[in-house]
């Protein structure tokens, strides 16, 4: 299976996300992390650990992070964790992008698939 790691610098919103993509997609390996004792920023040392724990479970994890220094992050704990390769930072929205990615992961898509459409959902037109 492929696990999803939601990164954020508010705990509101990894938490947020990770709820409306199981409801989405409840069968999903998915984990969010956010915040720094109750205010923004991101624990990379907590991020790290739970990216190695979800590594473990699944084959392949994908990470989705918001802006500045989660993005960093991301790429720090993928080159630090038990296997970068089967890491893959996803370059897409991250509400639009992890809800898409959620459900190609729920309907067995593979990695090349996930991404793409994880993508593709920043071009969705609203009006």
């Amino acid at each position: 299976m492929i696990g999803m790691l939601i990164l954020s610098h508010s705990n509101l919103i990894a938490k947020g996300l990770v709820e409306t993509c199981k409801q989405m997609a409840p069968d999903i390996n998915i984990e969010g992390i956010g915040g720094i004792e109750k205010r923004l920023g991101i624990d990379a040392e907590l991020a790290l650990q739970k990216l190695n724990e979800m590594l473990e479970n699944n084959e392949k994890v994908v990470i989705y992070a918001d802006i500045g220094s989660t993005v960093l992050s991301a790429k720090t704990i993928k080159e630090l964790s038990s296997r970068p390769a089967d890491v893959h930072i996803v370059d897409a929205p991250l509400v639009e992008g992890s809800i898409t990615g959620s459900i190609e992961i729920s309907i067995g898509s593979d990695i090349d698939k996930i991404i793409e459409e994880s993508k593709k959902s920043c071009f969705i037109e609203k009006n």
